[in-house]
């Protein structure tokens, strides 16, 4: 099975992470410092609590004995951020996250080494809340940066609905003020950035559909690298047959499209794959298949008795030929990110949005 997240912050990374501080910030009592941890049930955390617990604690500790105000605190931590990457060094903007109000230029500094380590999206919220305009600005200079982290940075951190981040309800209610950063990234050279940009824009569009749909409407067809964002953006509004984003993706109707042959296992074992085939053919008279987007929706078990619905994209392209055969897998190999479950499960093929076939099949443990 993958392991959990949260041990990539074990006993040896808090330790490195102790011996580090030891290292950066002067006349540090060790002792003291290793008796602020020793009695912490560190199994017993979370992944964030672990990142909240060390980053806290370690911040008070130091502002105790150090007698230096955050800004000051935050240059020897800065010398520290680099030796730590990804999960590892989500510790060093949390210190933003949690004090950064305090000073904002000192916080905007901090962030733009940290995120280029870790990420900075959720230690910029508060700051957004704090001063709105001001922590705008900021990042509207970042959406113009030559990095592409504090480019990223400046898009995911105002996402309105930012997955483990705390909601920015200002933005769900009025999304205008972030559109000139995301204007500024629509044709990205990133791929980290694009991505960022599409998911911001879906946000957008769970509250303001419009908006989002007029925003996409003034891009569409600007460039490849904004198309790709516009298409992933689009994504729920295809699963909901909105017509406006049919329309602007040039995605008709399938009421042409039959589908024959479907086949799949009825089981799988947990760690393996479910293969699945089917073709589509053109029907009604009309001689080729067209512009089809192919998708799977899964609803997978979860432990609570309510499904996960995942989406997967199969194909999307102009088909000149009347018919096109799909052989196709579904892993259920662990995931750091997903845990499966056993039980019957359910799979549905959709054509442009339009659900053509739907089957069940059932997860087994391994023996």
């Amino acid at each position: 099975m993958a392991q959990a997240l949260k041990n990539q912050l074990d006993q040896a990374w808090l330790k490195a992470l102790l011996d580090g501080v030891a290292q950066v910030f002067p006349q540090v009592n060790v002792a003291a410092l290793q008796a602020q941890f020793a009695a912490i049930d560190w199994e017993a955390l979370s992944l964030k609590q672990r990142t909240q617990t060390a980053a806290r604690r370690l911040y008070e500790f130091l502002s105790t004995q150090q007698k230096q105000p955050y800004a000051e605190l935050l240059k020897p931590w800065l010398q520290l951020a680099p030796r730590f990457n990804g999960l590892a060094g989500l510790v060093f903007p949390q210190w933003v996250e949690d004090y950064g109000v305090q000073d904002l230029d000192a916080s905007f500094k901090a962030l733009e080494i940290m995120t280029q380590y870790s990420t900075g999206e959720f230690a910029i919220r508060p700051l957004i809340e704090r001063d709105t305009e001001r922590t705008l600005a900021q990042m509207q200079a970042w959406s113009l940066s030559p990095n592409h982290h504090l480019r990223r940075l400046a898009s995911e951190g105002c996402r309105p609905r930012l997955p483990w981040g705390s909601a920015l309800k200002r933005f769900k209610q009025d999304p205008t003020p972030i559109l000139p950063i995301l204007h500024n990234l629509m044709q990205d050279d990133s791929l980290y950035v694009r991505k960022s940009v599409a998911n911001n824009l879906n946000d957008i569009g769970k509250d303001h559909p419009d908006t989002m749909l007029a925003f996409c409407q003034a891009w569409w067809g600007k460039s490849a690298k904004s198309d790709w964002i516009i298409k992933h953006a689009s994504r729920n509004f295809l699963k909901q047959r909105h017509g406006g984003f049919l329309a602007l993706l040039d995605l008709p109707e399938a009421d042409h499209i039959e589908l024959a042959g479907w086949q799949h296992d009825s089981q799988v074992v947990m760690g393996d794959t479910l293969p699945y085939q089917f073709e589509l053919r053109a029907a009604n008279g009309v001689a080729r298949l067209g512009r089809l987007r192919v998708e799977l929706q899964v609803d997978y078990v979860r432990a609570n008795g309510q499904p996960l619905r995942k989406v997967f994209k199969l194909a999307e392209a102009d088909y000149s030929a009347a018919r096109k055969k799909f052989n196709k897998t579904l892993s259920f190999k662990a995931l750091t990110t997903r845990r499966y479950y056993a039980g019957q499960h359910k799979m549905q093929l959709i054509i442009n949005g339009e659900i053509k076939h739907q089957a069940w099949f059932e997860v087994i443990e391994a023996c």
